[in-house]
């Protein structure tokens, strides 16, 4: 992150704000399963697609990801610009995408690229 786009910081304020209110609701959403028996869980490991190649953003997204109750980033391909993110519950097997991840990358993409 250059110190020479101030606007960055406006981001950055913004992706902390919106990483806490995506953390809260992961972990309702958590907490629910676990008390509620019936309700179903479904892990499995998905791969993400991502436009991110600095270092700092993926770390960033990997993180933030990991962070997030539910999700757990297992392994980053730099070069395929690929995440492999275990989930507690997939909705499709088949989904290359996390909606908490494409809001994230979108944020992080105007801080550090």
């Amino acid at each position: 992150m250059t110190h020479k786009n101030p606007l960055r910081y406006l981001w950055l304020i913004y992706y902390i704000i919106i990483f806490l209110w995506e953390c809260l609701k992961a972990n309702v959403d958590v907490a629910f399963r676990v008390l509620h028996p019936y309700v179903p869980i479904r892990p499995g490991t998905i791969k993400i697609k991502t436009a991110l190649r600095s270092d700092a953003g993926l770390t960033f997204l990997a993180n933030s990801l990991t962070l997030t109750p539910g999700n757990t980033t297992i392994d980053v391909d730099r070069d395929a610009g690929v995440l492999y993110v275990h989930r507690l519950c997939l909705k499709d097997k088949h989904s290359g995408s996390i909606p908490v991840a494409v809001k994230f990358e979108k944020i992080l993409k105007r801080i550090f690229d």
